[in-house]
C-alpha cells in the first residue's frame, strides 16, 4: 500500500496515525463517518447487539424466548445486566484489597497464627470420604491418598480464608492447553467446549478481534477425551487468587474462570477448577468471590500499624535524647558563636550511652517529651480486643497469654 494512500476504515489504528502524519493543525477537524463506515465499525460492540439489537437486549434481561440462558436461571439479577459484556469474557472484577491481604498475612505473626490455626483444626488431621457402597468409598480414598489431596486443601482452605476465595486446577491425564477458536452468542464469547455443553451448536458465529477481520483466539485448558483411554485424576494444582477471575452474567450462571497472568489469557473451564468460597455474600464481588476474614481488619491494622510506627520513632528517639544546652557561667557570660558551634559539634556526635565531656560553666537538660506521661494502654488494648474478636481465635490458642 502507498505510503501517501490513507488506509482503509478497518485499520482505524494505522488510518489516525496516517492523519496525525499529513494534516496540520489547521487542517485538524471532527471527523464524519459513512453510513457504510457506521454499521462496520465494531469497538468492543458485539455482532448479535448491532445485528440485532432487540433480541439482543431481551437476552441480556433474561426474556428471550431462544434458548440463550440455562435452566433455571430465574429472574433476578446477581449483578448489572449491563456488565455481562465483560464479566462473561474477562470475568468478575474481585475486591481490590486483594494485594494487601497478602500483605496483611505475610507480616503480621497474629494473623498468620489465626489462619493457621483454624486450618490446622478444620483438616490438619486429614479425613475421610464415606458412601454407603464400600467399593465406592475404598476407590475414592484411594485417589485422595494417591494424588495427596489433603496438602492441596491446606493451601487451598488458607488462600480461602486470607483471600475470600480459593482456585485450584484439576490436572487430568488428558487435559492440554491448546489455541482455540473463540465463538460469539448474544454477546458471550465461548469457547467450543461451553458451546457443547450448553447446547449450541449451530447458533453461534465466529469471534473476531475487535475493529479486525481476525479470528478472536485463546489459550484454553480443555480435555481430550479418548475412546479407549479412561482419564486420570493426577492432582489438584492451587492458583494464585490475585490472578484468577470468575466469568459469570448478571443470574449467577458461572461459564469459567479466566488466569490473567498471559496474553492471552488462559481460559478454565468449570469441570476443570476446584473453587472454594468463604461466606459468600449477595454484594456482586462478595456474592462471586466470598469474603475474607481480614476485610473487617484493614482499619484496625492501618491503626496498629500507624500506633508501631509510632512507638519505633518514640523509643528510637530516646535512646540519644534531645537535650537543651546552655553555655556561659550566667546569663551575663554567655558563650561566644564560636564556643557554642564548638558545644554543639561535641554533642551532636554522640551516640547511645556515649560519654561526652564539658566544662562546668556548661548546662545541659534532657528535653521532655509529651509521650512520657502518656497512657496508651486503654487505646493499645481496645485494638487488639478488636483484631481477636475479627479472627475468631481466642488469643490463648495464638501464644498470647493474659
Amino acid at each position: 500500500m502507498s505510503k501517501d494512500k490513507r488506509p482503509p476504515f478497518w485499520k482505524p489504528i494505522e488510518r489516525a496515525r496516517f492523519d496525525a502524519i499529513h494534516e496540520s493543525w489547521d487542517d485538524v477537524r471532527a471527523r464524519v463517518l459513512t453510513p457504510e463506515e457506521r454499521d462496520r465499525f465494531d469497538v468492543e460492540v458485539p455482532y448479535s447487539m448491532r445485528a440485532k439489537p432487540y433480541d439482543y437486549v431481551l437476552n441480556i434481561l433474561g426474556l428471550s424466548k431462544e434458548k440463550g440462558l440455562p435452566e433455571g436461571s430465574g429472574a433476578g439479577f446477581v449483578q448489572s445486566p449491563y456488565a455481562d459484556i465483560y464479566t462473561t469474557v474477562y470475568g468478575v472484577t474481585p475486591i481490590a484489597d486483594l494485594p494487601k491481604y497478602r500483605i496483611m498475612y505475610r507480616t503480621q505473626p497474629d494473623f498468620q497464627q489465626a489462619v493457621q490455626l483454624q486450618v490446622t483444626m478444620s483438616i490438619g488431621k486429614g479425613f475421610v470420604v464415606e458412601h454407603k457402597n464400600q467399593k465406592v468409598q475404598k476407590y475414592c480414598n484411594k485417589i485422595v491418598d494417591d494424588i495427596n489431596l489433603l496438602q492441596d486443601l491446606i493451601a487451598l482452605s488458607t488462600d480461602m480464608l486470607v483471600y475470600g476465595f480459593a482456585a485450584g486446577e484439576i490436572q487430568w491425564s488428558d487435559k492440554v492447553l491448546q489455541e482455540e477458536q473463540i465463538y460469539s452468542f448474544n454477546g458471550a464469547e465461548l469457547t467450543s467446549n461451553e458451546v457443547f455443553s450448553n447446547d449450541l451448536n449451530g447458533k453461534v458465529e465466529q469471534a473476531y478481534v475487535s475493529g479486525s477481520t481476525e479470528p478472536l483466539v485463546a489459550n484454553v485448558l480443555k480435555r481430550e477425551h479418548k475412546k479407549d483411554k479412561v482419564p486420570l485424576l493426577l492432582g489438584v494444582k492451587p492458583l494464585d487468587p490475585l490472578y484468577i477471575r470468575v466469568r459469570r452474567d448478571s443470574f449467577g450462571n458461572v461459564y469459567g474462570y479466566v488466569q490473567i497472568l498471559s496474553v492471552p489469557y488462559t481460559y478454565i473451564d468449570p469441570e476443570n477448577m476446584l473453587f472454594l468460597k468463604f461466606r459468600p455474600t449477595s454484594t456482586g464481588f462478595e456474592n462471586a468471590y466470598g469474603h475474607s476474614i481480614f476485610m473487617s481488619l484493614i482499619k484496625n491494622n492501618d491503626l496498629l500499624m500507624q500506633f508501631e510506627n509510632d512507638a519505633y520513632i518514640w523509643v528510637h528517639g530516646r535512646a540519644v535524647p534531645p537535650l537543651i544546652a546552655q553555655g556561659g557561667a550566667d546569663p551575663q557570660h554567655p558563650y561566644t558563636t564560636g564556643q557554642m558551634d564548638d558545644l554543639m559539634s561535641k554533642l551532636g556526635g554522640r551516640t547511645a550511652a556515649s560519654i561526652i565531656g564539658v566544662k562546668s560553666d556548661v548546662n545541659i537538660i534532657e528535653l521532655q517529651g509529651a509521650a512520657r506521661n502518656l497512657n496508651l494502654n486503654w487505646w493499645l488494648n481496645y485494638l487488639l480486643t478488636r483484631r481477636y474478636q475479627a479472627l475468631g481465635v481466642p488469643p490463648i490458642l495464638m501464644g498470647v497469654t493474659e
